[in-house]
């Protein structure tokens, strides 16, 4: 975590890593990393099958450095400085009890952000808890909206750039909805009953005890509630990801994390100067808490439907939950008011109106967005800038889609149909794919379909038929064969395909035995691997680059026709021998429309004044032919073959928060019109 006060690593780098040393040593597993994420900050070291459970309950706010968890620190602290004042007569009557325990919190804090790295997270959380318990200090609790736009203010001043962190908009809306909500909701619960008496009956001691035992749970579950609904829109917006469950997981989980781990947290820091073995039982303590909560998140985080993709909200949408959100407020006070003290019933009924009105607008934007993918008349073309490969998504006539390839790269981790693919689609608000083509089995052309298969519905899967010996492959048939859909090997001597009025010819590849793909990385030339097939001949490095280029050769080309208009689709360039060029020149159609999008080496396009009525005159690659026929895209030719070079990529990707800008190239068309290019980013 990257402080932004220079200082701090000269005076408390050295007590940060006593703090990790002694964590390490105790509990070097999963829940150990947990530790250091909620005392240090550090959630880099969590494992990715770890988060990604917290991610499907919505509870990784738990194990972050947030308004809670400095919240919490603050209360134990207001706690254990209040007990210790109630223990002698004289320090009561000596100070006061509300200023000495709320200065020692806040100085508490101050202390525990340096310790926890003094990241801008944490140093954001810090002013909001800091400023609400100056609000207490100065008698202006009750100006907590005020409280809170200072708080932001401030922050803004220490680092600008948090206006468009996405931590910075959850924080700020989680702490809004609940200042607003909260009160709302609380009225609807009966008064708390009276303070219980000792001289009770056992019956109504108990009934009271269990009266406020409920109330509490209720009110855990109103903060919950309020949380949830005012960052539901950003978090749809930024992770396209909803959490069924994250109400149930939040109360199982955030009183052994939050108000048990967290205070032994900060035992933790001081046990560590002071005894080892001291140290040595409270993380042991706390390692046995975080088992606990994992079994639980595990639990819920396995069933099937505990969380769900759903696709990206537009801005009207966002505006108008959150005005859905405000009148339902403003509605239940009306209500209450009403209650208490009759009045006319106009202001409940504006509140309902605009209650209703809010629903219907979500009701005609579900129609219109119905009607515009299923009934759009045309048929269109989106080129995905995937990387070393290339995607393409094709829209047909009557809102049947097709994604033909996913991209990918070579010996990296980068997923990209997570982090470019799927949010592409789901900002098209698609969640369903009909036909899923997959040219060629290279990882260029498969790794992003994976995510697709498992997250998206899909009805077919169209294949050339080759296989490979790579894990990936293995994966892509597995998710095909679970996810129940209709696996097709197509050829040259396919018949024609018709969907939606579009004509689709399969010009490659010739019907024959099939080709196994060697692996990204070669074997030795005097190895010979083991391909898992045994009917089938294992590849040394000296074939994989013929075999390589052969299965390039193989891949799928499309030939479609709409109305006057042919388009080919074509997965590598074609070159000047190939059966692709053979089969090609051979098919009694001319000037089709040539679309792809290539990966950010070639990124430079042409001028948008280039694509005028959809033409593109430009030199093409030496591997293309002579020019793209009166109609196309061609990136500019790669210096090199495989090695695609996408450091910034992993530069701008490295954090736990991102967002992949992705660019597009669109192409419309109906049966009669000219073709549009738009460029997208």
């Amino acid at each position: 975590m990257e402080s932004i006060f220079p200082f701090r690593d000269g005076c408390s780098s050295h007590f940060r890593d006593r703090i990790r040393q002694s964590i390490q040593e105790t509990e070097p597993n999963t829940e150990g990393k947990i530790i250091q994420a909620m005392l240090l900050g550090d959630q880099k070291q969590i494992p990715k099958e770890a988060m990604d459970k917290f991610n499907r309950t919505g509870t990784t706010h738990i194990i972050a450095i947030s308004g809670f968890n400095i919240g919490i620190v603050a209360v134990f602290s207001l706690f254990a400085v209040r007990l210790f004042l109630k223990s002698s007569s004289y320090l009561l009557l000596r100070w006061n009890m509300l200023t000495v325990s709320t200065c020692f919190a806040i100085l508490v804090v101050i202390l525990y952000t340096f310790i926890a790295g003094a990241g801008i997270s944490v140093v954001r959380a810090s002013i909001m808890v800091v400023l609400f318990m100056v609000a207490i200090l100065i008698n202006r609790e009750r100006d907590l909206y005020n409280t809170l736009a200072l708080a932001a203010f401030l922050i803004l001043i220490v680092s600008p750039p948090s206006l468009f962190d996405i931590s910075f908009q959850l924080s700020f809306a989680a702490v809004t909805s609940l200042l607003f909500l909260m009160p709302r909701l609380t009225a609807l619960l009966p008064l708390p009953p009276s303070a219980v008496s000792s001289r009770l009956p056992r019956n109504a001691w108990f009934l009271n005890h269990t009266k406020k035992a409920l109330r509490t749970l209720v009110l855990f579950f109103f903060a919950s509630l309020a949380a949830t609904l005012g960052t539901l829109p950003l978090i749809i917006l930024y992770f396209n990801r909803l959490s069924v469950i994250t109400l149930a997981a939040n109360l199982l989980v955030v009183p052994i994390l939050g108000i048990i781990v967290t205070p032994l947290c900060l035992l933790i820091i001081l046990a560590v100067p002071i005894s080892s073995a001291l140290t040595h039982v409270i993380v042991q303590l706390s390692g046995l808490l975080v088992r606990i909560s994992l079994f639980i998140i595990e639990e819920l985080a396995a069933l099937p439907w505990s969380s769900v993709y759903v696709t990206t909200p537009t801005l009207p949408e966002i505006g108008a939950f959150y005005l859905l959100l405000i009148s339902l407020g403003f509605w239940l006070e009306a209500s209450r008011n009403k209650r208490d003290v009759p009045t006319p019933g106009r202001r409940v009924l504006k509140w309902k109106i605009l209650f209703a009105s809010i629903i219907l607008f979500f009701i005609l934007d579900g129609i219109l967005i119905h009607l515009r993918n299923r009934h759009s008349g045309r048929l269109a073309f989106t080129a995905v800038d995937v990387g070393q490969g290339s995607s393409t998504l094709i829209r047909f006539p009557d809102g049947k889609r097709m994604l033909v390839d996913g991209g990918g790269f070579f010996n990296e981790t980068f997923d990209v149909g997570k982090y470019v693919l799927a949010p592409f689609l789901w900002h098209e608000k698609i969640d369903r794919i009909d036909t899923v083509v997959l040219t060629h089995p290279h990882p260029d052309h498969l790794q992003g379909l994976l995510f697709i298969l498992e997250y998206f519905q899909v009805r077919e899967v169209w294949t050339n038929g080759d296989e490979s010996d790579s894990p990936l492959y293995f994966a892509f048939m597995e998710l095909v064969r679970n996810g129940g859909a209709v696996l097709k090997v197509l050829s040259d001597k396919t018949p024609e395909i018709d969907i939606s009025g579009v004509k689709i010819r399969i010009l490659s590849p010739p019907r024959g035995s099939h080709i196994l793909a060697p692996t990204s990385s070669p074997p030795a030339d005097d190895e010979t691997p083991d391909t898992g097939h045994p009917t089938v001949q294992a590849l040394t490095s000296k074939m994989s680059l013929r075999v390589s280029d052969e299965m390039n050769d193989r891949s799928l080309v499309m030939h479609l026709s709409f109305g006057g208009r042919t388009f080919l689709l074509t997965s590598a360039r074609i070159r000047g021998r190939s059966s692709q060029r053979r089969a090609v020149r051979a098919a009694s159609w001319r000037h089709p429309f040539q679309l792809r999008c290539f990966s950010r080496q070639s990124r430079t396009y042409h001028s948008r004044d280039q694509f005028r009525q959809g033409q593109c005159l430009s030199p093409s690659p030496s591997g293309c032919g002579r020019t793209i026929r009166k109609h196309g895209v061609t990136p500019l030719p790669d210096r090199s073959r495989w090695r695609h070079n996408h450091r910034d990529e992993r530069k701008r990707h490295s954090g736990s928060n991102f967002s992949v800008r992705t660019l597009t190239i669109v192409a419309y068309s109906d049966s009669s019109s000219l073709i549009i290019l738009q460029i997208k980013s």
